[in-house]
């Protein structure tokens, strides 16, 4: 059977979530619900699928590959018009292909055994529509016989005589509209449809509990309704309420209160006295401490509350956060940096304390001098950018615009790095970084390196000091921060830490 899969990948409901995933790659308990449809077509005697992408269509290609794992042959086609996706299918050949054609949508899967209807159909047939069971008012009184469920058989006669320029309900209104051929409605008692946030639930809560065909988590069930996949860990004082999913390599911490119907997809952390439960948890999310999660989608540091129909974007990754392997490794830099200027505040402490006081007793005005600076990495919306007080021991900028010397420089170690190992022991800078900025100077830079700028770290020591000193110019400090973007790295960082050692004592470049 040949299908063609409409996955366009966006829904007016979920567009919170679409700015991050497609909506076929939305989880449904053990992997993206796109693969379960895939799964589906071809158990029904699918061995070939022409694949209509538009949003994001790189994560869904990706993800499925090209079917051989399947023993199937999928290829993929791009829609420009997401909601207009019928177009394309101009471009794909069927023809080659005489038995009937699935034509399914990739965000919903009814419940339905489609190898039943293929041997009574044949090119003159008329579709056969699979629909769910009309809807009716707050009176009771019926608003529609049926709905289609976004899944029909059709002959390729139909689909080569589709019109241009149809949307989802115009196909709808054509299929039900036919007179000189009348379809063959087919009604089917459920179906999974994740359009909305309320459908992800209640398509996950459905899989959950086992109200769908032949659908079971693939994963380890250690009692009836708990399934713990590969390589998950749970503390010994978690408590699950079946039924729950808990994917490939997450973590439960101490207390932890799981389920009903609670959703862990892989790579994720549920920390300490936290409760979760008719939810979904999207793959590389971290959950903090002391949170009650219910009816809510999560994906990293978003949320969207399905109760009262409200999304958030938590700013704090201490309460809700990302866990790819990049930020991991962000993260694990982050503690050594940490660790490393906590040390040296220790041994240079007492050194600190005696030029503060020198400077208190031979300087006029303030020992210290703060900047509020924002903290990197930092998105795009300047609303959601947090900030942290530079310490220095002399005022910012810096007031000296002669030429550097190596006793200038000897005094940089002394004015700026001394009081930013504070900054640094606090966990609000790295040693190796760009510079430090505020907000209205960051919303001066050009488009292209606010963009650079806002996706790397801040640090005391950097690639434009080492490189041209205390005072580089417009587009010595642009290039520099281009190549530190580029180079950054553990290894890039110590080097760049022993040029900045040969600067402070020799007083000039330690390369060019």
């Amino acid at each position: 059977m040949f299908s063609i899969l409409i996955s366009h990948g966006i829904s007016i409901a979920t567009k919170g979530i679409n700015q991050r995933w497609p909506t076929p790659m939305l989880p449904l308990v053990d992997k993206p619900f796109i693969r379960h449809v895939m799964e589906f077509i071809i158990d029904q005697g699918g061995d070939e699928s022409a694949i209509v992408l538009s949003h994001l269509p790189e994560e869904i290609e990706k993800n499925l590959g090209d079917g051989s794992n399947w023993g199937s042959r999928f290829t993929f086609h791009l829609a420009k018009d997401p909601a207009k996706p019928y177009d394309i299918l101009r471009c794909v050949s069927f023809s080659h292909r005489p038995g009937p054609i699935l034509l399914a949508h990739a965000d919903r899967l009814p419940d339905v055994d489609i190898k039943s209807f293929i041997p009574r159909f044949n090119e003159k047939s008329a579709p056969v529509v699979f629909c769910l069971p009309g809807t009716n008012d707050n009176s009771g009184k019926p608003l529609c016989a049926c709905r289609w469920s976004g899944w029909a058989l059709v002959s390729p006669a139909f689909l080569a005589e589709l019109p241009m320029g149809l949307n989802e309900q115009d196909l709808e209104s054509l299929l039900f509209g036919l007179v000189q051929s009348p379809v063959q409605l087919v009604e089917v008692p459920r179906a999974l449809d994740i359009r909305t946030y309320r459908g992800l639930l209640d398509s996950n809560r459905m899989f959950l509990a086992g109200q769908f065909r032949n659908c079971n988590p693939e994963a380890r069930e250690l009692t009836t309704g708990v399934w713990v996949a590969r390589n998950a860990t749970l503390h010994h004082s978690a408590k699950l309420s079946p039924p729950v999913f808990i994917g490939d390599n997450s973590h439960l911490g101490a207390n932890t209160k799981l389920g009903p119907f609670a959703v862990i997809s892989k790579n994720c952390i549920v920390d300490e006295e936290s409760r979760v439960r008719d939810a979904v948890i999207s793959p590389n999310t971290y959950i903090g401490e002391k949170l009650d999660l219910n009816e809510v989608v999560v994906d990293k540091n978003w949320m969207f509350n399905v109760r009262i129909g409200a999304e958030v974007c938590v700013t704090d990754s201490f309460i809700l956060g990302g866990l790819t392997g990049k930020h991991a490794k962000h993260r694990i830099e982050g503690l050594a940096s940490r660790t490393i200027g906590i040390s040296l505040l220790l041994i240079l402490g007492p050194l600190l304390l005696v030029f503060a006081l020198y400077l208190r007793l031979f300087r006029r005005g303030p020992v210290f001098f703060t900047k509020e600076v924002v903290r990197l990495p930092a998105p795009s919306d300047e609303y959601l950018w947090k900030t942290l007080q530079l310490i220095s021991f002399r005022p910012f900028p810096n007031v000296s615009q002669q030429n550097s010397t190596v006793g200038q420089y000897a005094a940089e170690l002394f004015y700026s790095f001394l009081p930013s190992l504070i900054n640094v022991a606090r966990g609000e800078l790295r040693f190796v970084g760009t510079s430090p900025r505020s907000r209205s100077e960051i919303m001066n830079l050009e488009e292209d390196w606010k963009t650079l700028y806002l996706r790397s770290k801040l640090g005391i020591i950097t690639e434009a000091f080492v490189r041209y000193g205390s005072h580089p110019t417009k587009e010595e400090l642009y290039s520099a921060e281009a190549v530190y973007s580029i180079m950054g790295c553990p290894g890039y960082d110590m080097k760049l830490v022993g040029h900045y050692l040969k600067r402070i004592i020799f007083g000039r470049p330690a390369y060019r």
